[in-house]
């Protein structure tokens, strides 16, 4: 898996099946978001990439709540590894990220890799005030040229979603 930092333009020129978030110690949920992914990569011969944050969104967000990692950076890149992914996308997440209008997030994101399939989790949201939610992705993935893939909550025996 290679690991690159930031999104530097034309990462490379493959086809790329995507999945976004934080990641934090990469749950049955993560796992079955990005096992999707790689799986559908493989299916149309593209590449899978995750692209997660550093630091952890809610650091920036939320710098008074203390917040605690569940994995070093380093175990969280070895959980994505075995997981099948080709590429991991590493990117600052600072309050200038943060005010980002999803349209101008995800265009960033089409310079970087030929996005082709966006999978993400059902309440996925991103940009500013989270205004990227599944149907503002939908229209400018229809614009940029990329279709958005929601994974189902992965849910205990009980039913409660992870």
């Amino acid at each position: 898996m290679a690991i690159v930092q930031g999104l530097p333009p034309a990462i490379n020129a493959h086809p790329t099946i995507l999945t976004i978030g934080a990641f934090d110690g990469v749950h049955k949920g993560h796992k079955q978001l990005i096992g999707s992914a790689v799986r559908r990569a493989r299916e149309l011969g593209c590449q899978s990439a995750v692209l997660t944050f550093d630091p952890h969104p809610d650091m920036v967000i939320h710098p008074d709540r203390g917040r605690m990692y569940l994995t070093s950076f380093e175990e969280r890149a070895e959980l994505i590894r075995a997981l099948g992914a080709d590429l991991l996308i590493v990117m600052a997440f600072t309050r200038e990220t943060m005010e980002l209008a999803a349209h101008d997030f995800m265009s960033q994101i089409c310079r970087s890799v030929a996005l082709r399939e966006l999978w993400v989790g059902w309440d996925f949201a991103l940009g500013r005030r989270r205004e990227g939610n599944l149907v503002r992705l939908r229209e400018i993935g229809h614009e940029l040229g990329y279709s958005v893939h929601p994974v189902d909550a992965f849910a205990l025996q009980d039913g409660s979603p992870i």
